[in-house]
């Protein structure tokens, strides 16, 4: 369940708990015209930094139509050696309010009206300018960083219904629920999850939970309208193709997709297009919409990628930093090249600097700064030190005597023409769950062993999991399972009885009492190895005294097909499986945490993450066998080679 739906509840509830007051999200009239919406689910993030004494930082919010963004509230974390300070805020480039920062214990609680601030269609943007007050004489902080903590805004005024089929989608959505009939066809199947991965790229920054439901009873309608932030869609199978908006203007209002050929697919791509904002009717045909693709490229400028203004200045140590998205680039990267433009402030002969240049926390480059104030490097950045965001940081430090108001600070600015190259491989560096999302890119195949609706909500949720981890967008395509076993494409298979799992590479083989961890044979060419074969004369396995319930997860490289594999699974038990994908959806960061090759869920155990390594380190396999042991209360007959339980990172990006 995302912030935003744990947050906006009834107005009633909220009132007897002594907290804000909120709109209702239960479809009956609001008994409160107000609700409370955290930043991160706004798309803001759950920390919002300032850089430096003074800093500014741009905000744009979205604002549904009907609504008013009222007040802003959190908390300013400052540094343990400034006292406080003031925050300004503007907006349209114009001063609007201008309040102290009362620090006690290092914190300062802030309400910033947002009344006057300009919206513009759907969003509001405004400036928080920040500037802190240093303690004594002291020596300036580096870096000081500024901090807004549990961030949430406060909007008046009640959610308006959608009346054309443009107005369905709000620009903050909480929910959606997509229903397909019970049987559905494949252009049904592939048009649902087209729709869920489109739209959760859409709404990636929010954390909207997306779900496939069953028709109730076949109905061409669902059972319960939602909430004021949630919408419901409805694939009938049947029809004309068309979208048709239906009880438009009232708060059960939802959209209807018909249709049962390849035009479905037409009608599902619409809703993420930007065309969509044309159809003022509440009726409307798509045609000739083309799947969205990812283009790879092998070379862009920071510009291209969106950095602009990376300039610093400080007394000490200005830093200009950014992040490098590995997705954006080759499928497989085995390596990348930097070439680093850029100017910095001379120095004096008094006093000198160094220029070092840090990927992942790890100092790749250094050099002393020099009377030319020129920067003209180029660093090769090998691949297994690229995850799948990379921090990159250039720090300028200077010696000599600095002293808060009266050493000159120096600046520090990288071109936006510097550029980044990456030579491509044909297999990943990097194994498991951190070769996600482009491991699954462009195209991914979706073969379910079912094909029923329960199967399709399986792939949905994971690949709406995978498409959370990056803009760029997964194209998915159903096709049957026999096709998709001898493939070269990347495939999410989904065997939610386990049946057919033995058919594809694999990393854990599961039967009622038995669990069997795979070996992985090393890969050539700086590749991560496949799944050695089976072996019941070596390989080590675990054997339960009663039955064990188990659903898995596993991240496969197939070297055979040199492709990757994402496999659902449980031994006779879905139940499990949907158990495990459900705690995946409870929190995007539990995604983007992943880091192993296997994710299991045993019995009532929360779901464990282990590594498989192509070596056979001893001591580690005993460790393993003893916790899951533990974990599942079996006895432990041995487990096979893998490495130690990697603990679960809550990390979002």
């Amino acid at each position: 369940m995302s912030p935003m739906r744990r947050l906006i509840r009834p107005a009633t509830a909220l009132l007897l708990a002594g907290g804000v007051v909120l709109g209702s999200a239960s479809g009956a009239p609001a008994q409160a015209q107000e609700m409370v919406i955290p930043l991160d689910s706004l798309g803001v993030g759950e920390t919002t930094t300032f850089f430096g004494r003074t800093a500014e930082v741009p905000f744009t919010i979205p604002v549904p139509p009907g609504t008013t963004p009222e007040v802003l509230t959190g908390t300013f974390q400052l540094p343990i050696d400034f006292t406080g300070g003031f925050v300004e805020l503007y907006s349209g480039g114009n001063l609007v309010a201008s309040f102290p920062l009362e620090a006690e214990n290092a914190t300062a609680g802030v309400e910033i009206p947002l009344d006057q601030v300009e919206v513009a269609g759907d969003s509001a943007s405004f400036t928080l300018r920040a500037v802190m007050d240093v303690e004594g004489e002291q020596w300036c902080r580096e870096i000081p960083e500024l901090s807004l903590l549990n961030g949430s805004v406060l909007y008046s005024g009640e959610a308006a219904t959608p009346e054309t089929v443009a107005d369905f989608l709000p620009p903050i959505l909480s929910t959606l629920s997509i229903y397909v009939p019970s049987d559905p066809s494949q252009p049904v199947q592939q048009a649902a999850l087209e729709l869920a991965t489109s739209l959760e790229s859409v709404y990636r920054a929010s954390d909207v939970d997306i779900q496939i439901l069953d028709l109730p009873g076949n109905r061409m309608e669902p059972g319960l309208p939602g909430g004021s932030l949630e919408r419901q869609i409805v694939f009938s199978g049947t029809g004309e193709p068309g979208i048709e908006l239906v009880n438009g203007g009232e708060e059960s209002a939802f959209l209807r997709i018909n249709g049962e050929d390849g035009q479905v697919g037409d009608q599902a791509r619409l809703l993420a297009d930007p065309i969509l904002n044309l159809t003022s009717d509440n009726q409307v045909t798509a045609s000739g919409f083309p799947t969205q693709t990812h283009t790879f490229r092998e070379t862009a400028t920071l510009n291209e990628l969106g950095y602009s203004a990376l300039t610093a200045e400080g007394v000490g140590q200005p830093a200009v930093y950014l992040t490098l998205e590995r997705a954006r680039f080759q499928l497989f990267v085995e390596s990348a090249d930097l070439t680093l433009t850029g100017a910095y402030t001379p120095l004096g002969e008094e006093r000198g600097g160094e220029i070092t240049v840090t990927v992942g926390g790890n100092v790749v480059d250094r050099f002393p700064a020099d009377d030319s104030g020129e920067i003209d490097r180029d660093i090769t950045i090998p691949g297994n030190q690229l995850g799948r965001y990379t921090d990159i940081a250039v720090a300028y430090r200077t010696t000599g005597d600095v002293s808060c108001g009266t050493t000159q600070p120096v600046a520090l600015t990288i071109d936006g023409e510097s550029s980044i190259t990456v030579t491509e491989t044909n297999a990943p560096s990097q194994a498991g769950f951190q070769v996600f999302p482009e491991g699954l890119l462009p195209t991914v195949d979706v073969a379910m062993s079912g094909g029923t609706a329960s199967d399709l909500s399986r792939a949905a949720s994971i690949l709406t999991g995978v498409q959370s981890l990056s803009n760029a967008p997964l194209q998915p395509r159903i096709v049957s399972w026999d096709e998709a076993v001898g493939s070269s494409n990347p495939t999410v298979f989904i065997d939610a009885d386990g049946n057919r799992m033995g058919e594809i590479p694999r990393h854990l083989a599961m039967t009622d009492t038995t669990l069997t961890p795979m070996t992985r044979s090393g890969g050539g060419g700086g590749a991560i190895g496949e799944p050695g074969s089976e072996d019941v004369d070596s390989a080590r396995q675990l054997t339960m005294s009663e039955d064990l319930s188990a659903g898995s997860l596993q991240a496969v490289w197939d070297a055979g097909n040199a492709r990757m594999i994402l496999a659902a699974s449980s031994n006779q038990n879905p139940v499990q499986l949907d158990r495990l994908l459900d705690w995946l959806g409870e929190d995007a960061a539990r995604w983007a945490g992943l880091q192993g090759d296997v994710l299991v869920q045993a019995g009532d155990r929360a779901p464990m993450e282990f590594q498989v390594e192509t070596q056979e380190p001893r001591q580690l396999i005993d460790r393993i066998n003893l916790m899951i042991a533990i974990a599942v209360g079996a006895v432990i007959v041995i487990v096979a080679i893998v490495a130690p339980l990697i603990a679960i990172r809550r990390f979002r990006r």
